[in-house]
């Protein structure tokens, strides 16, 4: 979520946000780019929920936990760059697209 560039939103903005996409023909795509803590783990789990309860189309993630929880609850994922080979086989494994 943009604090400074953009209005930001909040997840009860996600059925707004789909119905949108849906009427524009777009998909909905949630972005997740930073690092996860421990603390953080209900939270994120907070969110997945949110988006799979509203379809949104995959999330945007580079964190391994939060790669990690998409890929146990079955939340496609695209990868927002691929680095080392290494790093492109691991997340072979779980993202949509590479």
């Amino acid at each position: 979520m943009r604090s400074k560039s953009a209005q930001p939103f909040t997840l009860e903005d996600l059925p707004e946000i789909r119905r949108i996409c849906n009427e524009q023909g777009r998909k909905a795509y949630i972005t997740l780019n930073t690092v996860m803590y421990a603390h953080d783990m209900q939270l994120l789990k907070s969110i997945l929920d949110k988006v799979k309860q509203h379809k949104i189309d995959a999330v945007i993630a580079a964190d391994f936990a939060v790669i990690e929880y998409c890929w146990q609850m079955k939340i496609p994922l695209h990868n927002i760059h691929a680095g080392k080979c290494e790093q492109c086989r691991i997340r072979s494994v779980f993202f949509s697209v590479l």
